[in-house]
């Protein structure tokens, strides 16, 4: 065996994988026990040359004490279509030393313990989960609530300045309630998926400020971005900015247009989003990143919190603005 495996590995490959149908066990000189000694002595090999050994019984054609020895020599299981980790395997000192009593019975403990530290860290995972869902569900409540008496007192505003005011913080803080509503919702580790979040969220920014919905038309497209809530969070702050912003001034005079964002997968470590219009453009006169409007200097602040960089595209021949930010992410 030694030798194949080395003539085998000679091309360069890292190392092998050999699937053995165990047929051969049926011959009526071989014992079970022997079986299983021959098999615990190859698990010995194994452990000095880089080989995957894959061993298949058929249950309807040999016997349960065959089985029951080569259940002992085998450290995973394969039952189906699930791999399960062997609490029944003897290592080959344990197993080939009949009178190792003790030794086996130790082993037998320690594969107790195993099993019983498993499902303790199962069970404090489940728990963890409830308790981070229960938090989302909870944040969700409170800014809701908190939403609701920022649009009622501005309803009460006679000026329009302060009304507007209490209006885009109405809009940041449901911004931030949607996200934990998500996430509460979803069952993919609580990672956020940031392309269909922005499909069910962003249309709701055009009826805040837009008493046509039908004049602006937005669209999100894109794929693959998965969002924890550190990060989530600050993204979809950040597009509510940009979004709102060019809802208000990018269109004035009942000019319709369209709103695109643009959502990018990571690569190389690094993820986008875009939001862009097809609007009158952004003023020259404003610096992006130096701007004394509270909606851009949220934009930068929420940039540097998730390690991003904001960008400003005014490309000649494309009309409107587009904003990029990239920031650090993986799959």
């Amino acid at each position: 065996m030694q030798a194949l495996t080395a003539r085998r590995l000679a091309p360069g490959f890292p190392g092998l994988w050999i699937a053995v149908d165990m047929t051969w066990t049926l011959h009526p000189n071989i014992a079970p026990q022997d079986v299983a000694d021959w098999e615990s002595l190859l698990n010995i090999l194994l452990i000095q040359v880089p080989v995957v050994l894959l061993c298949q019984y058929s249950r309807s054609r040999l016997p349960a004490d065959t089985l029951h020895h080569e259940l002992r020599t085998h450290p995973m299981a394969i039952l189906g279509e699930r791999v399960y980790p062997n609490f029944f395997y003897e290592s080959p000192d344990v197993y080939l030393n009949k009178s190792a009593h003790w030794q086996r019975l130790d082993w037998m403990f320690s594969q107790l313990r195993a099993a019983a530290a498993l499902e303790e860290e199962r069970a404090r995972r489940i728990r963890s989960d409830l308790m981070l869902q229960e938090v989302h569900h909870q944040v969700k409540n409170s800014m809701q609530i908190a939403a609701s008496l920022l649009s009622l007192q501005a309803a009460k505003v006679e000026d329009p300045a302060s009304r507007a005011i209490l209006w885009e913080t109405e809009a940041r803080i449901r911004t931030i309630a949607t996200v934990h509503a998500k996430l509460y919702a979803t069952d993919m580790e609580r990672k956020l998926d940031f392309a269909e979040y922005l499909q069910e969220f962003l249309p709701s920014r055009i009826l805040t400020y837009e008493d046509n919905p039908l004049r602006i038309r937005i669209e999100v497209v894109g794929s693959g971005l998965y969002l924890d809530s550190e990060t989530a969070l600050p993204c979809a702050l950040v597009v509510n900015e940009l979004v709102t912003n060019a809802v208000k001034y990018a269109f004035p005079a009942d000019r319709p247009g369209a709103i695109r964002v643009e959502v990018a997968a990571p690569s190389s470590g690094q993820a986008s989003i875009v939001v862009r219009d097809n609007g009158v453009g952004f003023p020259h006169s404003i610096d992006v990143h130096n701007a004394d409007t509270l909606g851009l200097q949220l934009v930068n602040a929420l940039a540097r919190q998730i390690h991003g960089v904001i960008q400003l595209d005014q490309s000649a021949g494309h009309p409107g603005a587009t904003f990029r930010l990239h920031f650090p992410a993986t799959q």
